[in-house]
């Protein structure tokens, strides 16, 4: 065979052209076998960012059905106004959250949403009844009433818990194919290398009849074979030797950067994806505004080496935009600060205002650009909005400290991190807006009890005053009474 070879391709140069060819094809088969097991991974990733995305809804429909449970039990017990209002608000947005789970329905969470669809009338219904002010319902009507309801919120939460084992299992099966689909590509990898590897080996004894000085060129394939793609052949000769030395390096150039780059693509789109899971993770644990931001900003800046990272939310007003989390020592000092920047300036307050991303790749030619003399390394940057429902909530804003760090892949993963800090933000304020309604309510009625314990006015008043001053965390409290004048008596 091998005889038979040599007489078919008599000449060094054939010999080496085929060689060339075959590890060319091998390459470019390597490229493109990689390159359909990524494109694999997108629709995987998708999928995996609107699953998350479907939980956001469904821990809000959570939220909301606890609200539900305490507010109704509330309302029947004190018939307050507020409540009937609470609880009517909280109905609206479970209403909403089972609309956005309708958005994103599929296959297998249209049963679970089509059976909240159908328990939401009937609850709707038995609120309207209890919440009637027009025919109040009497005592016998407000308990079979409340059974309803309770058993409606029941319903809701079984079905919850449903869709919470669907997504939560499709999430795993999807990241379990992803990796999967990364280790087939490193098995292609070092398939190729093998395959590169022994045909090296065979050019090598075709040809060791007709030259045997070729150790440099051994060398140089074998430790490329081995993995080192740094490795070159230093041949200077002009004949066909010399010829194949130099294609040789071209390849394993053009194979190095191949490698490297899927390698770096795979391990990117890895990373983004972990980390996309752990902050959505950490956000369904957070309970405040000021947690959510600080969580957010922590988890960029671990996982990608962001210069800086910091997160805005807009105050009461609506027109200025104040940091709520930022990373490091500058981070720090622009919250003891106070920093805030108004809506419509700078990259912050244009995402903002337009609630579209801004992406500056070279700070130092972007028109209306705000430089911070705590960042003064800063030389691209990106911001996107925080958006839910098409309001604006807030912005997140990025910075690196070279030109060209930042690109639309940045973005991407932006756009889906701020989707869900805009779901975990309404979850996290409304349940601080009920903690801290329900700690006002019970100091009120401490203090009502205390009260009614006095037995005298002074010591009513004196009763009074301590209570609200230790409520307020003042020192001292004083109650003043005006006597009322002669005239008054007359």
């Amino acid at each position: 065979m091998m005889k038979f070879f040599e007489t078919l391709f008599s000449s060094l140069r054939q010999r080496m052209l085929l060689a060339l060819l075959t590890i060319t094809l091998l390459t470019a088969g390597l490229a493109a076998a990689t390159l359909l097991q990524l494109s694999q991974i997108r629709p995987s990733s998708e999928a995996i960012f609107r699953d998350t995305a479907l939980q956001a809804y469904a821990r809000a429909i959570t939220v909301q059905i606890s609200a539900l449970d305490g507010d109704v039990e509330r309302y029947i017990l004190f018939k307050s106004p507020e409540y009937r209002e609470k609880v009517q608000a909280e109905l609206t947005e479970l209403s909403a959250a089972i609309s956005g789970l309708r958005a994103d329905v599929d296959t297998d969470t249209e049963p679970v949403v089509a059976q909240m669809e159908a328990l939401l009338p009937s609850l709707r219904e038995n609120l309207a009844s209890l919440l009637d002010e027009a025919n109040p319902p009497s005592a016998g009507q407000i308990n079979r009433l409340t059974l309803l309801i309770y058993t409606d919120l029941e319903n809701f939460k079984l079905e919850q818990q449903k869709l919470s084992q669907t997504l939560v299992g499709r999430i795993q099966r999807t990241a379990e194919s992803q990796t999967r689909t990364a280790s087939r590509v490193q098995a292609q990898i070092l398939f190729v290398a093998g395959f590169v590897l022994l045909v090296s080996i065979g050019v090598i004894i075709t040809i060791g009849r007709s030259l045997r000085n070729v150790p440099l060129l051994t060398e140089a394939a074998v430790a490329l074979s081995q993995g080192d793609l740094s490795r070159r052949a230093v041949i200077q000769s002009k004949d066909e030797l010399g010829l194949l030395a130099n294609t040789f390096n071209r390849m394993a150039d053009q194979l190095q950067e191949l490698i490297g780059s899927l390698e770096q693509r795979v391990a990117d789109r890895t990373k983004a994806l972990q980390t996309a899971l752990e902050i959505s993770r950490r956000l369904s644990a957070a309970t405040t505004p000021r947690q959510l931001a600080v969580e957010t900003v922590e988890q960029l800046q671990a996982a990608f080496g962001y210069y800086h990272a910091h997160i805005y939310f807009f105050d009461e007003s609506g027109e200025n935009l104040v940091m709520t989390g930022g990373t490091g020592e500058a981070g720090a000092a622009m919250l003891a600060a106070g920093h805030r920047i108004p809506r419509g300036r700078g990259l912050v307050g244009r995402a903002a205002e337009t609630n579209q991303p801004v992406l500056v790749t070279d700070v130092s030619k972007a028109i209306g650009w705000l430089p911070n003399p705590l960042l003064p390394e800063t030389r691209s940057e990106l911001a996107v909005p925080i958006a839910l429902g098409g309001q604006v909530l807030g912005v997140i804003d990025i910075q690196q400290n070279r030109v060209n760090a930042l690109d639309e892949n940045d973005m991407a993963l932006l756009q889906t991190i701020a989707a869900q800090v805009a779901v975990s933000y309404q979850t996290a304020r409304t349940a601080e807006q009920t903690r801290q309604q329900a700690e006002f309510e019970t100091l009120v009625n401490l203090i009502g009890q205390k009260i009614q314990r006095a037995d005298t006015v002074e010591e009513t008043l004196q009763t009074a005053a301590q209570a609200l001053a230790q409520a307020l965390g003042a020192p001292k409290a004083t109650v003043s009474l005006q006597a009322p004048s002669e005239q008054a008596d007359a």
